[in-house]
């Protein structure tokens, strides 16, 4: 398992890292980056923000499910907590991010629960957007996305109360990653294609397994 650890001086938390190049012998297999979403099946309507499992804050009144196409892409300044009590959540795309204001996606895990989001054909975050892995209750519960994410706003994993953050999947970063406890980067044979700012936070790690990998496109 290979760790990457900021060198902070007393005086700030973090620090913006440009992602040097890493050495991946025998790395045969470039998994393929997120892909936008082709359209909207299911779009969020609550500009006040609320709760990701109410139908009523959804374009058809249900909660996304495993064959929509989620966007969270309404103008505004509004969070959309997706607090995982029970069963997990899965979609077909998700595209986070508007043409103004900002759009926070929280996945949270709660003191019953893992959290853990799964996308087949991909997420994208806009430069609009904010996706950030923590906790909604006091529970050191793990919080997973799962397949590749094109990121150009704002992905931050949050220590809260403490459990793992995973990040399963290849990630094109163009925006920021704002790694604020050790995040794990371990989706089989996935990269990390950085062409935008790591920040890590003081004594914190992006920790590589399964054949992961990080490359410094810039």
């Amino acid at each position: 398992m290979l760790g990457l650890t900021s060198v902070l001086g007393a005086a700030g938390r973090t620090r913006t890292i440009r992602i040097a190049v890493l050495a991946i012998v025998a790395l045969t297999i470039w998994a393929p980056t997120a892909a936008s979403a082709s359209g909207c099946t299911d779009s969020w309507t609550n500009t006040a923000g609320g709760s990701w499992f109410t139908p009523a804050n959804w374009s058809t009144k249900a909660v996304p499910t495993s064959s929509d196409e989620a966007c969270i892409i309404a103008a505004g300044t509004y969070t959309v907590e997706m607090a995982q009590t029970g069963a997990t959540v899965s979609v077909k795309a998700l595209t986070v991010g508007a043409d103004s204001g900002t759009q926070t996606l929280l996945v949270e895990s709660t003191n019953g629960a893992h959290a853990t989001l799964t996308s087949t054909a991909g997420i994208t975050n806009g430069a609009h957007g904010a996706i950030t892995l923590t906790n909604a209750e006091t529970a050191g519960n793990n919080v997973t996305i799962n397949g590749p994410v094109s990121n150009a706003g704002t992905l931050t994993t949050e220590p809260a109360h403490g459990g793992l953050r995973v990040l399963a999947g290849s990630l094109t970063n163009t925006g920021t990653l704002a790694l604020n406890t050790t995040t794990t980067f371990n989706g089989a044979s996935a990269v990390l294609s950085n062409e935008g700012a790591l920040n890590l936070a003081t004594g914190t790690q992006l920790l590589l397994s399964n054949s992961a990998a990080v490359t410094n496109a810039t």
